[in-house]
């Protein structure tokens, strides 16, 4: 990834920002240090809270082997509704994550997510909601397992580096009606240790099955306590233990190096049953498993992998056949959520439109992006892609997004143009390198691209190139016009990737495409942890903890303007307010926002989740709680009024 990697990019609140003036530059040289406002005291002004996007925290989606309820998990507990009709039925109060429904959909495994780790896992009672088994200290449960007939619960305890040389994994059987342990089985043989691989029981729930690294697989009777038989293997861990539908069958599978064979046995005789090996790509396949089955006429095998890839083999032929992608349930659901605004996953990008009507809400991983209706709260549009950078245009009428893709020198950037009246794709623009910005012209016909060696203009209705402005050097890394839109400055890197190889600043007359004299010199970093950015007509630069101090430069006059200290390691960062008098400062014990003409702090935030964005008018804020899973709303005007 190239030396936008490193670089800090705080330009959030720039997002929908309309054309700004420029207030008068403080005196050259000005310095802006800690004040004690940072500390808690009384706020005269400060953010009221007028609302909320998104709902409430969702952690899982889980549903029952019956098909007749799936739970939804939530902060304030698990939701379980109705399949057919989509009705809420119950409530159980809880921090549990469930991870595994017991086959007749009476119980359920659940993680904790808040509690110590004391009371990790837990076996609870769907009926009544009650808890069974809590983990004790350190011993989660790891594999968790339930028999055929919903009456034994199995899991493994494993050892970490904290539990010293005695720890020995074991394995825990416990009676579910009953509710006591029956069946212990620890990781000892011969003064040998060893670690348990899988552990299943068989389709009568009489036999539990325990497979080691070694490839043994040992077949352990639950009535006498007591080891019945073992099926040997050829040395290699097994994995994925399942039976066939007629009990005649078991199948897994052993990575060996870069093959990956497919491991069978003749339940009845005990033999082992020839199956094919195959080579593949191990980060394509053996270390991406998600799941394996027998088809329902036992006739085939069938796996599935992490990206829900499919691959079935055939017993009699033993050939295997790529089959389609797998629909994953799960993640289908909570897209419907997240359309309706009932869940918001996580949010990697925001942007106002710039009548402040609307919110603009993207994750780089998760689809779809939201358009929030502000005055009603509701969502008003979905764009069917994921996003890492949103901007409106300054008119409003277009929505501009950039999606990276790829890794390993296999990336591109996608910058998709959406109308914002019919909110439809319009073209989409691609780069073969991986960007993490650009920028759009005052008069809304231009997107600026930082290429190799140029900056590309394009053209934002027809999406077709315009011309390239050749850089001085290899690799435009940040680019802004400058607040009259007259002009357009870059921050170019003398050699792509080494940002101690050289960096200039560098401005081109918009109107004529002609590059201006540098009033920057070339800055030369002695840290690779150095790094900067733009803000229209200014230059800032983060030195590393060598030097905690941020400074700003004026890029006509070739002068440093001001700069903030910090307490800390690490130079302060700054984010730009649509009126450029505020910045909102990051240090190392939080957040603020400051006036740097008249050298004071504002407002203190203390801690700040990211995301956030201002309105264009700067009357409104949003930032995601990620603890919350939501997006709260704040009148920030009496911040606004209080600017001379």
């Amino acid at each position: 990834m190239r030396t936008q990697s490193i670089v800090c990019l705080l330009l959030i609140f720039l997002t929908a920002c309309a054309p700004v003036s420029v207030a008068p530059t403080p005196s050259p040289t000005a310095t802006i240090r800690p004040t004690p406002s940072q500390t808690p005291t009384p706020r005269p002004i400060g953010l009221d809270k007028i609302g909320s996007l998104g709902g409430e925290m969702v952690y899982s989606v889980i549903w029952s082997p019956d098909g007749k309820t799936y739970i939804i998990a939530k902060k304030s507990g698990l939701h379980i509704f109705d399949t057919t009709n989509k009705q809420e039925i119950k409530i159980i109060p809880s921090d549990a994550n469930p991870i595994l429904y017991s086959p007749d959909s009476q119980f359920i495994i659940a993680y904790s997510f808040t509690s110590s780790v004391e009371d990790e896992s837990r076996l609870i009672r769907l009926s009544d909601g009650k808890v069974l088994l809590k983990s004790k200290y350190r011993a989660s449960f790891s594999d968790p397992t339930f028999s055929p007939d919903s009456h034994l619960f199995a899991y493994i305890t494993r050892c970490d580096l904290n539990d010293g040389e005695n720890c020995r994994e074991t394995v825990h059987i416990w009676d579910i009606t009953a509710r006591q342990e029956i069946f212990t089985i620890t990781t000892e043989k011969d003064n040998t240790d060893f670690f348990f691989s899988e552990i299943v029981f068989d389709p009568t729930s009489t036999l539990l099955l325990t497979s080691e690294e070694d490839g043994t697989i040992r077949v352990w009777d639950i009535a006498s306590n007591k080891l019945a038989f073992r099926l040997t293997n050829a040395g290699n861990a097994v994995h994925y233990l399942v039976f066939s539908h007629n009990r005649q069958l078991l199948a897994s599978y052993e990575k060996i190096n870069w093959d990956f064979k497919i491991a069978l046995w003749d339940w009845k005789t005990r033999q082992r049953l020839p199956a094919a090996t195959r080579s593949w790509p191990e980060d394509e396949y053996a270390d991406n498993m998600k799941n394996l089955s027998f088809s329902e006429d036992d006739t085939l095998l069938n796996f599935t992998f992490r990206d829900n890839s499919t691959m079935a083999y055939n017993l009699a032929t033993k050939k295997s056949t790529k089959g389609e992608n797998l629909v994953d349930r799960e993640a289908l659901f909570l897209k419907d959520m997240r359309s309706h605004g009932d869940y918001i996953d996580d949010v990697h990008s925001m942007a106002y439109s710039p009548n402040g009507q609307t919110l603009a809400v993207s994750d780089y991983s998760v689809a779809p992006i939201i358009v929030w209706d502000l005055r009603t709260q509701k969502v008003r549009a979905t764009l069917d892609q994921t996003g890492d950078l949103l901007r409106y245009t300054h008119d409003g009428k277009r929505l501009i997004v950039l999606k990276q893709f790829g890794e390993g020198g296999n990336e591109h950037t996608d910058i998709t143009i959406w109308d914002t009246e019919q909110y439809i794709k319009l073209h989409t623009i691609t780069v073969h390198d991986q960007l993490v910005i650009f920028e759009i012209s005052r008069d809304d016909a231009t997107l600026a691209i930082p290429t190799v060696n140029a900056i590309a203009l394009w053209d934002i209705e027809k999406g077709t190139l315009l011309k390239n402005l050749p850089t001085i050097g290899e690799w435009p890394s940040r680019i802004s016009y400058s607040a009259d839109g007259r002009t357009l400055s870059a921050i170019v890197l003398k050699e792509a990737g080494k940002i101690a190889g050289g960096v200039s600043v560098q401005t081109w007359d918009v109107a004529t495409g002609k590059q201006l004299p540098a009033s920057l010199p070339p800055v030369h970093f002695d840290d690779e942890y150095d790094s900067f950015d733009l803000h229209h007509d200014i230059f800032v630069f983060y030195p590393s903890e060598r030097d905690p101090q941020t400074e700003f430069w004026d890029i006509k006059s070739g002068k440093k303007i001001w700069a903030i200290e910090d307490q800390g390691y690490d130079a302060p960062r700054v984010s730009f307010t649509p009126n450029d008098q505020i910045i909102l400062i990051h240090r190392h014990d939080g957040s603020s926002l400051y006036n740097i003409y008249t050298d004071k702090t504002i407002y203190d935030f203390g801690d700040l989740d990211n995301p956030y964005t201002f309105s264009p008018d700067g009357k409104q804020f949003a930032n995601f709680e990620w603890r919350k899973g939501s997006i709260m709303l704040w009148d920030s005007s009496q911040i606004v009024q209080s600017v001379p």
